[in-house]
């Protein structure tokens, strides 16, 4: 680091950042990676039953409506939150459940989503019990 303190860098994906080894590894990447590999990790809204649900900003993707991504075991699934599957699968099970829960925190995922997109922190949502 310089004597004068850390650098904010921009790192090309709308965010900066302060580290020049992260600087560096961004510059690194190979030209044909997705986009879904530069983009911040995800926040993780809640976790119930084994499903681990996240959401964040995806600039510059084909998903523009508001989303959830959700992981079980091997399984992935992006979906909206008025229930439309945009990409992967659940068991069937785990996917009766994951709507049930949209549907109770359909408010609350609403604003998750403009803070998330406004780069403001999210808020956690309650699991399904």
């Amino acid at each position: 680091m310089d004597s004068n303190g850390p650098q904010r860098i921009n790192a090309g994906n709308g965010y900066e950042t302060h580290n020049r080894f992260e600087q560096q590894k961004r510059s690194a990447k190979s030209p044909n990676q997705t986009l879904k590999e530069e983009n911040p990790p995800m926040p993780t809204l809640s976790v119930f039953y084994g499903i681990v649900v996240t959401m964040y900003a995806e600039i510059g993707t084909s998903h523009h409506l508001p989303h959830i991504h959700a992981k079980y075991a091997e399984h992935e699934i992006a979906i909206t939150l008025d229930g439309t599957i945009l990409e992967g699968s659940l068991p069937e099970k785990k996917l009766r459940q994951l709507l049930v829960w949209i549907d109770l925190h359909y408010e609350e995922l609403i604003g998750n989503w403009t803070l998330i997109q406004n780069g403001e922190p999210h808020q956690k949502i309650k699991p399904l019990t």
